[in-house]
């Protein structure tokens, strides 16, 4: 195991660390480390990507989306060009520009591309299916787009049945979105052909 300037690198000891600590701590490791990494290790190692891409994690739950975006987008960017797997940072990317912007459509086309994933590489039923077509019915029902989203909340909801989870906090608020989404396109079409 390697050790830069007295901070160990290895990520189990690192997220022990920050247990001890305030909720700004985190965030100052985190942001020393992915430095340390810059400098220590490029900016395309493995290594840093996974750096920039805990600090990101660790902006988006203090709710600082702008600079959680610009992360997520930069890990995206070099784990493509590795020719690494980027369906979890862009999957985190979507969460954070929807949370930044509900009605964000490059947001929607993110959960699209994962649910797209998810039914190709997973066995149906699926809780990364459901959970894929929730966000996806979240951002389209942002979106105004209703059909799109009774179409998705629907379905991830007959998944979480299927799987006997639909008392899922995803399933439980699919349901009460998918109600919502009902009425919305009721009174778009009646405001339409009326």
């Amino acid at each position: 195991m390697q050790y830069h300037e007295g901070l160990h690198t290895s990520w189990y000891e690192l997220s022990c660390q920050l247990v001890t600590y305030t909720d700004t701590r985190p965030e100052e490791l985190f942001r020393r480390e992915l430095r340390i990494r810059r400098e220590s290790d490029g900016l395309q190692s493995t290594t840093t990507i996974t750096a920039i891409h805990s600090l990101a994690s660790v902006l988006y739950q203090q709710g600082s989306y702008s600079e959680a975006v610009e992360l997520f987008r930069e890990a995206v960017v070099a784990r493509t060009a590795r020719e690494l797997d980027t369906k979890n940072a862009k999957l985190w990317l979507a969460a954070t520009l929807f949370l930044q912007q509900a009605d964000s459509k490059e947001a929607e086309e993110l959960f699209q591309e994962y649910a797209a994933w998810a039914r190709e590489s997973r066995t149906s039923p699926h809780a990364d299916i459901s959970d894929s077509l929730y966000w996806t019915g979240r951002s389209m029902l942002a979106r105004a787009e209703y059909a799109g989203a009774v179409e998705a909340f629907e379905e991830s909801i007959s998944i979480r049945t299927q799987l006997g989870s639909e008392d899922h906090s995803n399933a439980v608020h699919a349901k009460q979105l998918l109600r919502r989404a009902r009425q919305r396109l009721e009174e778009t079409q009646e405001a339409t052909s009326g």
